[in-house]
């Protein structure tokens, strides 16, 4: 029996980092704007603040694993966070559709979530899978090789790693209780060569 090769996949790392109640109460009380159906931190180098240093320590370990032990990227290139913040959802709120620009890798770190807080939608709109959006089979069993839309549900402490061009929303907030996630983007720190292919 053959095997499937997923050539040219888009690679979405997924950890769960430990948080402590201090470093969550206190990211869940910095100010807010709204925005949007949702709020963000006024702030938005959140990992630059002092009581952060940990958690960015923490971050930057995994970004680590899932740059140059997954994605097995040469190690002379460095990685930098870009920008961090925190986003809040109340009862009803959600994110729409989007990606980040000027960035390479973004993530999502989930600091007080609830089972119906809102599900992570990932979403392949570069058609790029079996049979494109020239034609509509429909699978028996949705999986990671004939799925459009991928859907995560988070738990506190799980992280969500991926390339920043992948298009990604969150469903609506129907808890009473606030959701509170931490995203941030990165982008190589240094000189890139020529692009020789």
């Amino acid at each position: 029996m053959g095997q499937i090769i997923p050539l040219f996949s888009t690679p979405v790392y997924q950890s769960n980092i430990y948080l402590d109640n201090y470093t969550v109460g206190t990211l869940s009380n910095v100010s807010f704007n709204q925005r949007n159906r949702c709020s963000i931190s006024e702030n938005k180098k959140i990992l630059d603040l002092d009581f952060c240093k940990n958690l960015k320590q923490a971050l930057e370990e995994e970004a680590n694993e899932y740059i140059y032990q997954q994605l097995e990227i040469d190690d002379r290139y460095r990685f930098k966070f870009t920008d961090s913040w925190i986003m809040k959802h109340v009862t009803n709120d959600f994110s729409p559709k989007h990606w980040h620009w000027n960035s390479v890798i973004s993530g999502i770190l989930y600091l007080d979530v609830y089972p119906d807080s809102g599900k992570l939608l990932l979403t392949n709109d570069n058609y790029n899978h079996l049979f494109k959006q020239t034609i509509g089979l429909k699978p028996k069993y949705y999986n990671i090789f004939n799925s459009q839309v991928w859907e995560i549900s988070p738990q506190n402490g799980d992280l969500i790693m991926f390339p920043s061009f992948l298009s990604h929303a969150v469903t609506h907030n129907q808890n009473t209780r606030d959701r509170f996630c931490l995203a941030f983007n990165m982008f190589i720190d240094g000189e890139l060569e020529p692009g020789i292919n």
